[in-house]
């Protein structure tokens, strides 16, 4: 396993996010969700559950994730 803060040589802090409800299932079902804080920053990272989707299947389910 990596460690993103090696990597990227800022401080990285990984949790479960709560906010599954609020978006469609589909992309529950697609994708382990984890709030991640990069520096301070907020972030929603979005690992596939399976294969990984075409670049076409993953802006389609940003956009769907943008617009919950």
């Amino acid at each position: 396993m990596f460690d993103l803060t090696d990597i990227l040589g800022v401080k990285v802090a990984s949790e479960p996010w709560d906010g599954a409800e609020s978006i469609p299932y589909i992309l529950i079902e697609t994708y382990n969700l984890h709030k991640v804080t990069l520096d301070g920053t907020p972030c929603l990272f979005a690992e596939p559950r399976g294969e990984t989707p075409t670049i076409q299947a993953i802006l389609k389910n940003f956009e769907r994730l943008r617009t919950g």
